[in-house]
């Protein structure tokens, strides 16, 4: 009534009183907010408003309706430089609780809220999305579908550590390792995708066609879980659980294709399947393919040459020189860590299943699934309590990773230019 009749002293008095008697934490940044909105709007004393947000922020530090306040105090006062300091203060704050400890609320807040006042829709959305998974809900942003496999939006997809030589070196020759390593369909007595399912058959071959992924084939394995296994790009093979299918779960199902559509229209089917070790090992057998004199670090090349052998029975002849020059690249970036390629080529797809879906719930019950071959009721393969949710998705580093990936900038920026990318 005081602020409608614009009177100033009474309306501060009376809001200090209320301050003063809050019975909680949650009503003291309530009415101090508040009180910081009557020095502004009412009192038009901007100095006073902002000493009581900045003394909000040193109370509570974490919190985003403060942060949200005083940012929106610069921009009615026209601080600018204020402004943009405040937010990449609270970003990197953000940032680091989210990297040094178990995934909470408040860091989430912060970003969201960040983005928002920004004008970031994109990354807003895939934000608030993630921050849904903490509270074990679904909340999809819209997803991207096959453009996000377009090329204007994969480079913010890749992981930093997987050089730009290997991904050229695999679009090259990566399908001879495929075809080399391939296990043969009948051990997985897989089926036809099209004599169990035509209609899923022909939405899926839908979906590859889109993404510029030719003449694949679609099977069912009872061998496999809750999965799908991109088992060869030179045919290109995608192989399907029988208990994913029999989830009858169609964003699941989806974010399962597009990983696998990923893996072999990048010709890393071989790199995907196994342990790490063995993507180690078939990435280095690889190499010595183009390098004959070259000796893969702790490990005498006779162990490797068999396998070698095999992968260079699938090459052209003579070798393409391009390749030969990019292998020599990777042999001195990247051979000494070739036992990370594996996880870094699993978070590069199942980071374009997640924009391709939209919703980091889904993708965590895909991680669940490859985690505990389960995706089903109750908790849909991820625990239901949130103490026991937040504990599963700090142990499992993929989980982790998806749920941090959507609050990096990278993120924001694919889902923004996929917007208007153009299909592969």
């Amino acid at each position: 009534l005081y602020e409608q009749l614009r009177q100033v002293e009474p309306a501060i008095t009376l809001q200090m009183d209320l301050l003063s008697g809050a019975r909680d934490d949650l009503e003291r940044r309530k009415w101090t907010i508040r009180l910081a909105h009557l020095y502004s709007s009412l009192a038009h004393d901007v100095e006073h408003a902002e000493l009581t947000l900045q003394q909000a922020r040193k109370t509570w530090p974490h919190d985003a309706e403060v942060l949200r306040a005083l940012c929106q105090l610069y921009q009615n006062s026209n601080q600018q430089a204020a402004l943009q300091l405040l937010l990449d203060r609270a970003s990197r704050e953000a940032r680091n609780q989210l990297t040094q400890g178990m995934l909470e609320l408040q860091p989430f807040d912060t970003l969201l809220t960040i983005a928002e006042l920004n004008g970031k829709q994109a990354a807003a959305e895939i934000i608030a999305a993630a921050r849904a998974v903490l509270q074990g809900r679904s909340q999809p942003a819209p997803g991207l579908g096959p453009r996000a496999m377009a090329h204007r939006v994969e480079k913010f997809l890749l992981p930093d550590a997987v050089p730009p030589a290997l991904r050229a070196l695999l679009h090259e020759v990566g399908s001879a390792l495929d075809r080399a390593v391939a296990q043969d369909l009948p051990q997985l007595t897989a089926t036809p995708l099209y004599t169990v399912d035509a209609q899923l058959a022909a939405e899926c071959n839908q979906v590859a066609q889109s993404v510029g992924v030719e003449s694949i084939e679609f099977f069912v394995s009872p061998e496999l879980g809750v999965e799908a296994v991109a088992h060869n790009s030179s045919p290109p093979q995608l192989v399907f659980g029988q208990k994913l299918l029999a989830l009858a779960d169609r964003p699941l199902l989806f974010f399962f294709l597009y990983r696998g559509l990923r893996a072999v229209s990048a010709h890393c089917c071989a790199l995907l399947r196994g342990s790490g070790a063995d993507a180690q090992l078939r990435l280095w057998a690889l190499l010595c393919c183009f390098a004959p004199d070259w000796q893969p670090p702790g490990m005498a090349r006779d162990l490797i040459q068999p396998l070698a052998d095999k992968i260079s029975a699938q090459l052209p002849s003579p070798l393409p020189h391009e390749a030969t020059l990019l292998a020599s690249e990777v042999i001195h970036s990247f051979a000494s860590r070739a036992t990370q390629l594996n996880a870094l080529l699993e978070r590069w797809v199942m980071r374009t299943a997640l924009l391709a879906s939209g919703d980091p719930w889904v993708a965590l019950r895909a991680v669940a699934a490859q985690v505990t071959g389960d995706a089903t009721l109750p908790g849909q393969g991820v625990p239901d309590g949130g103490v026991e949710r937040a504990r599963f998705i700090a142990n499992a580093h993929l989980a982790r990773d998806l749920l941090l990936f959507c609050t990096t900038d990278e993120c924001g920026a694919a889902r923004e230019q996929g917007r208007t990318a153009n299909v592969p």
